[in-house]
């Protein structure tokens, strides 16, 4: 039984094997609607992204994660890219409702295809209003 549990254990760690010495970068080059625009509650966007990344592993994701101030609730819009190139530009979008959130944030991480996790993400916050309360809208 030694022996099993000794063999199960190898074959573990060479399935799950991890690099943690990526030094992968990805930059977000633009973002629209540009983060000096203040979100409205409850209106439409079309958030997008066109970044510039450098991979030093041979293929990985780039995703553009949509995510609201407040972390008990799952992202609002989650987009990704297969890159096979070790660097270039991927451009992203995710169309969303802007939900009640004191702010928003736009995430692009790049994950190599042998990490585990990524330390590798650029992002950006844009500020929102509420004009429901006001009677505005």
């Amino acid at each position: 039984m030694k022996n099993l549990w000794a063999i199960l254990l190898l074959v573990s760690s060479n399935v799950f094997s991890c690099d943690e010495t990526s030094d992968s970068i990805i930059l977000i080059k633009e973002i629209s609607p540009g983060i000096a625009q203040i979100l409205e509650i409850g209106h439409d966007y079309n958030i997008s992204i066109k970044a510039k990344y450098k991979s030093t592993v041979p293929s990985g994701s780039i995703s553009l994660i949509i995510q609201r101030a407040e972390s008990e609730y799952p992202p609002l819009c989650t987009k990704t890219q297969e890159i096979t190139d070790n660097e270039g530009i991927v451009e992203l979008s995710c169309v969303i409702t802007l939900p009640n959130t004191s702010m928003l944030t736009a995430f692009v991480p790049f994950f190599g295809a042998e990490e585990c996790r990524t330390r590798t993400v650029d992002s950006r916050a844009f500020e929102t209003v509420d004009n429901r309360k006001s009677g505005k809208i």
